[in-house]
């Protein structure tokens, strides 16, 4: 995630405000309806598909708080280090619980017990060691944006997705969770596509970050939508 070009007027800040807010309210809508329904049916898929929501809220709020803070001078070098490691990490757990929520049923046999701690740690571990490896890369080297983080979660995304559907013992016309995972896909290929675009083509930018919004809006739309009858 980059930050939106000429963030400096006045009019880019109610841009990115709107966008945010609406994403961050949307992610947070997901996960709250989301976790409820998990109470009810234990389906952990949908656990997985709330956590990562949770995380995508953070994420999106750190990223909005870090852009903010530049607009106001107010940000530090320990603030934008802090408030990047936050967006960076958040989004690596997001994406990895979203895509885990495809394919959990291929690792754990147990539909209710919790994967052990563990599991969880050895992810939480590694996403804090690419969240530095992304700062390191931004920072030493001045990359622009955290170009790894896209090029490790694209592919972990795709995977989840052809095993998905490869495996798939119901050829429903319509899958909730494969549906919210193609769109989550798309906002890490859009992401990607606006860290390469951002010095040439400064309005693809606000393009990009308009789509994202959308995206995540429908999701929470639909989700809205489904849980008022429970997944089939």
């Amino acid at each position: 995630m980059t930050m939106l070009a000429g963030l400096n007027t006045p009019q880019s800040l109610i841009f990115e405000t709107l966008t945010s807010l609406i994403i961050i309210a949307s992610c947070l809508m997901t996960y709250i309806r989301t976790k409820s329904l998990y109470k009810i049916s234990l389906h952990k898929g949908l656990m997985y598909f709330s956590r990562a929501n949770l995380y995508y809220t953070i994420c999106f709020g750190a990223n909005y708080i870090y852009h903010l803070s530049l607009f106001m001078n107010l940000s530090t070098p320990i603030i934008k280090i802090v408030l990047s490691i936050i967006t960076l990490y958040t989004a690596i757990v997001g994406g990895v619980y979203i895509s885990y929520s495809l394919v959990w049923r291929r690792f754990e046999k147990d539909r209710i017990k919790q994967p052990h701690p563990i599991k969880r740690a050895i992810l939480y571990i590694a996403a804090a060691i690419l969240s530095a490896m992304n700062i390191l890369l931004m920072t030493v080297f001045g990359f622009t944006s955290p170009l790894l983080l896209y090029l490790v979660m694209i592919p972990i995304i795709m995977s989840a997705i052809v095993y998905n559907v490869k495996h798939r013992k119901a050829k429903k016309m319509f899958d909730p969770f494969l549906s919210y995972v193609v769109l989550a896909l798309g906002i890490y290929l859009l992401f990607f596509i606006e860290s390469l675009v951002i010095s040439y083509l400064q309005i693809i930018h606000y393009y990009i970050w308009g789509i994202i919004t959308v995206f995540f809006k429908a999701v929470s739309h639909n989700v809205y939508r489904l849980t008022r009858g429970g997944f089939k």
